[in-house]
Order: C-alpha cells, then structure tokens, then sequence
C-alpha cells in the first residue's frame, strides 16, 4: 500500500502565468477537488510554479483536470535557480483520466515548475494538486486477521 504522506504544496504560495480570477491558483491547494485553477480562455499552456527552500518529492498529483490524452503534455521540473531553460530535474508525466499520480526519483529542489499545455482545450483546469513524498507499507500476511474494535457507548 501506497500512502501520499505529505505534500509540499499546500506551505507556499503558488504562482500560476495565467488564472482565470474566478478559478484562482490557490483552490488546487483546497481539499475539495470540485474547487478548481483555471486559466483565461484562449491561454491552453501555463505554468505553475512552487517556490520554496528544500522541497522534497517523488510523486505528483493532480486531480479533476481537463486535460485530453492525445492533446496534453504535462512536464514537472525542479532547480535551485529557478533555471527553467535547463533545470536540474525533468520528468514528463503520463496523462491519465480525472486523476494522475506519478511516482519519480526523490528530488530536493527549492523552486519546483509544473507545465502543462493542451492545445485541444480552450482553457486548462485542474482540481487537487499534490507534490510530495510518499512512503509504501509492507504487505500483510496471507493468514493476517485484523482484530475488530469493539467500543461501549453510554
């Protein structure tokens, strides 16, 4: 079992290079995923950018897109520098309906980029977003019983 045990997300403030101001940035910082970023109509590429000091993270998530499989390219980066031109680490994330989650190798970085384009959309959208690090649990024992609660109410 797989558990997203933080995400570095919801202790900064995101800047996005375009927002629709009834869909802000920060409501992918929301625990409900009906709220939603957006950007202008007519923008269908953008940039998030999630600036901090030492921010630790091998998965992604983003939840409640818009995003098409055959339109969309969705690239994470990380730097230091905030170097987007050649930042230190790159990874390109596989698009999957309504949720994606991608696991990639451990990074520190102080400045993380999500850009993400879609040129079949006539804006972009996008629920949750989660960047963090996860940790897997061992698996049970074929003949592992779980012991029930019993509780007495009163």
């Amino acid at each position: 079992m797989t558990l997203h045990a933080n995400t570095v997300v919801d202790d900064v403030t995101l800047v996005a290079s375009s927002e629709d101001s009834l869909y802000p940035i920060e409501n992918v910082q929301d625990v409900n995923p009906n709220r939603v970023w957006r950007t202008v109509v007519g923008d269908t590429g953008a940039n998030i950018d999630i600036p901090g000091a030492n921010l630790e993270a091998d998965y992604i998530a983003i939840h409640n897109h818009n995003m098409t499989e055959l339109g969309s390219t969705i690239t994470l980066m990380g730097d230091d520098a905030g170097d987007w031109g050649s930042p230190a680490f790159t990874e390109v994330i596989p698009w999957a309906e309504h949720t994606i989650v991608h696991p990639f190798a451990r990074g520190t970085y102080d400045e993380w980029r999500l850009a993400i384009t879609d040129g079949s959309r006539s804006y972009l959208e996008m629920g949750r977003l989660a960047l963090g690090t996860y940790i897997t649990l061992p698996p049970f024992e074929p003949d592992f019983d779980l012991p029930k609660a019993t509780s007495t109410l009163q």
